[in-house]
């Protein structure tokens, strides 16, 4: 990789890897477009512009069947981490929620059950800075998907990965909560400054203010005043054309075009004071044109030349992309300080500003020059109101881009009321605005601290200070070896098959050598009973029901195999004619018989009982050892329906894993009760969340190991 990563010191049973050391990983392809077979199928196709850190279950456009043999798009499995490799949204992450193919701008990297998938999707969340850097350079950025194998991720064990992303999802959860909360805040005021202003401009806020005038101006006085502004602006202009001191001769003031009675039907009523004008009232009416770019000397550094993107200042423009000259802004329409420019054409139609620094507009915008008579900051926040965007929504010619020329802009409706009132409404909305403001400011940087914050949980959580290290946890390096090893074997073993994305490359569950999986399973079972005997005041809750949950973890959590095929019995994930085979076996060799209850059986001890967990304990390895003694510990003081709870959560949520799907609690608590048998409905729903969140505290979550634990109809 071009740009060295720093690595840091990571605790002693982590090590550093690279992503394609761990995972398998691969890009799609776009069918070709002259094709038209190809296109509007059934095969979900995803652009990277569709990454967003979200889960991907509809697509903007599907593929056929025979684009997806025809080109070198391919169908991902849901369950697939997606990372864009280019384009505006490169470096961005989403899981697919369906299988979907890609095109060649993303990358799937698939899972495997050694690797925790959201770990390394929070590792590169964490990373996405330095992803960014490795783009830089071209003509878009561009990350390949050698950069993604290349990737360096700290890799803890798997169960501390476990432990990370548990930790994660509930503290970055908590975060995007807060964050939301905010967003909603910042939108609600949004809504309070327009409510503002149609306070404002409905003359409501002003109330108190006219009830104290001895005389308000009427409407026809208004109007008059606006007459005689324009013949006293149009005498002066032409003594000074008449005296030499300007070249170009002014025109007669215009006829004021009065606003109908039919169109002020449809406006909001006003009170005494006020009127409604057409915005040709207001003073002159500019269309900004663009000097030509093929005159270099009509672009400097002395105005500012406003375009749309300038607007986004709103109430303070002052600045510019582009500058023009002395002689541009003559080949221009010059616009005065507090000129009002509003965006009169394309996608952002209506974003309106008012200017401090004089200059000229391009062609997109109409400019409302005002009379000396108006308040600019008056009719700019009424241009900003939602009645007057409404208007210009309403009034655009819809075309490929809305459109409104400015003889149409000029028809456009204001709301006007004497200049002393006019000061009063702008003094009370920017006061208003101020502490708006100072709100809006807090929140943003409440918004930041959180930002900030979760970039820190991030970081501590791949240096190894998120979660306690466990020093029972098989080290990185273990993991690490297996995944190797797992990997040449399977490809070994499958040169000469076509590579099927995605298929499990692990044994799970391992058998364990040296015994027989019927005394393995005889052998943790006696452990069991011992554990209840040397713990009276637990020894009420030992039954045969609460062995087998403890059985199927074994081979479910811990990847021990017993032999057993458990099916979606009644009670849970059960081997009911394995467990006879075991029980009897365990009888003749005289370490543990049944002893009946009302509801099943429990265990009574024999006298080669210990004979029996002691040849299971020398089989298994240390690790294993303690991983099952720690399993048996975590169950003695549960009851039946406990264990039960536990044991049927587990497999539920396993399965849907197994499916590739990233499951909701309630989809999980759905796969648990609703589709397990008909008993499980007699449970509460309430005391399966209840479980989901202690097995989540307690680390009890599933990888998609192993087999699916299919309906058992006989005892459904």
């Amino acid at each position: 990789m071009d740009k060295e990563f720093n690595k840091y010191k990571l605790p002693d049973n982590w090590i550093w890897v690279e992503l394609g050391d761990i995972l398998e990983t691969t890009s799609g392809g776009t069918p070709s477009r002259g094709r038209s077979d190809y296109y509007n199928g059934t095969i979900p196709w995803v652009k990277s512009g569709e990454l967003n850190y979200n889960i991907i279950t509809k697509t903007e456009e599907q593929i056929t069947d025979a684009a997806l043999q025809s080109s070198s798009a391919k169908l991902f499995p849901k369950g697939t981490m997606l990372i864009a490799l280019y384009g505006a949204t490169v470096g961005r992450l989403a899981f697919l929620g369906i299988d979907a193919s890609t095109n060649q701008a993303v990358c799937g990297i698939f899972q495997n059950s050694n690797i925790h998938i959201k770990y390394i999707y929070y590792c590169l969340m964490n990373q996405y800075s330095y992803l960014i850097s490795l783009s830089a350079g071209g003509a878009q950025p561009n990350i390949s998907q050698t950069i993604i194998k290349k990737v360096n991720i700290p890799l803890p064990p798997l169960n501390e990965q476990n432990r990370i992303v548990d930790k994660l999802d509930e503290l970055l959860s908590e975060l995007e909560k807060g964050k939301a909360q905010l967003q909603i805040a910042l939108e609600q005021l949004k809504v309070y400054r327009q409510s503002i202003l149609k306070h404002a401009f409905e003359g409501k806020l002003t109330e108190e203010w006219r009830s104290k005038q001895k005389k308000l101006k009427t409407p026809d006085e208004l109007v008059a005043e606006i007459k005689a502004y324009r013949k006293q602006q149009y005498e002066t202009q032409l003594k000074e054309y008449k005296a030499g001191e300007i070249k170009i001769k002014p025109k007669e003031p215009k006829e004021i075009i009065p606003v109908t009675a039919s169109e002020i039907k449809v406006l909001p009523e006003l009170p005494n004071g006020w009127t409604y004008v057409k915005v040709s009232s207001l003073g002159d009416i500019e269309t900004g044109t663009t000097p030509s770019k093929a005159k270099p000397e009509y672009y400097g550094d002395k105005y500012p030349f406003y375009k749309p993107t300038e607007l986004d200042a709103g109430f303070n423009v002052r600045k510019a992309k582009e500058y023009l000259s002395e002689s541009g802004i003559n080949q221009a329409r010059f616009l005065p300080v507090n000129s009002i420019l509003v965006t009169s054409i394309g996608a952002t139609i209506g974003k309106t500003g008012i200017i401090r620094v004089a200059g000229a507009s391009n062609q997109q915008i109409n400019a409302i020059v005002p009379h000396e008579i108006f308040n600019s900051n008056f009719l700019y926040f009424q241009a900003v109101g939602q009645h007057f965007q409404d208007q210009i929504q309403s009034n655009a010619v819809a075309t490929t881009l809305p459109i409104l020329n400015k003889s149409k802009f000029e028809k456009l409706v204001f709301a006007i009321c004497s200049q002393e009132e006019q000061n009063f409404i702008v003094d009370g909305i920017e006061s208003k605005f101020s502490n708006i403001e100072k709100m809006e400011e807090t929140i943003v940087q409440n918004i930041e601290v959180s930002h900030t914050l979760k970039q820190s949980l991030l970081q501590k959580s791949f240096e190894g200070k998120l979660v306690e290290q466990d020093p029972r946890d098989e080290p990185a390096s273990v993991l690490l070896e297996r995944i190797r090893a797992e990997r040449e074997a399977y490809l070994k073993n499958n040169k000469t098959k076509k590579k099927v994305l995605n298929q499990p490359l692990v044994e799970f569950p391992r058998a364990i050598p040296d015994i027989a999986a019927t005394d393995l399973h005889a052998g943790i079972i006696s452990m069991i009973i011992d554990a209840h005997v040397c713990n009276a005041k637990y020894s009420g809750k030992l039954n045969h029901v609460k062995c087998e949950k403890i059985a199927d973890l074994v081979e479910r959590k811990l990847g021990i195999s017993l032999g057993r095929k458990a099916m979606k019995d009644a009670a849970g994930p059960d081997d009911y004619p394995h467990l006879k085979k075991v029980e009897h076996r365990a009888k003749m060799i005289g370490a543990f018989a049944t002893v009946p209850l009302k509801i099943g059986h429990t265990y009574k001890a024999m006298k080669n009982m210990p004979k029996c967990i002691e040849k299971a304990q020398v089989a298994l390895s240390k690790t294993d050892l303690e991983k099952v003694n720690e399993l048996i510990n975590t169950f003695l003081p549960f009851d039946l329906e406990h264990a039960e709870l536990v044991a049927t959560i587990y497999a539920g949520w396993n399965n849907l894993l197994i499916k590739q799907q990233i499951p909701t609690d309630e989809e999980i608590v759905y796969e648990s009760r609703e589709n397990w048998s008909k008993r499980k409905l007699t449970i509460p729903r309430e005391n399966f969340f209840k479980t989901l969140n202690w097995m989540r505290a307690h680390h009890f979550v599933p990888q998609g190991k192993g087999q699916l634990v299919l309906k058992n109809n006989k005892h459904s």
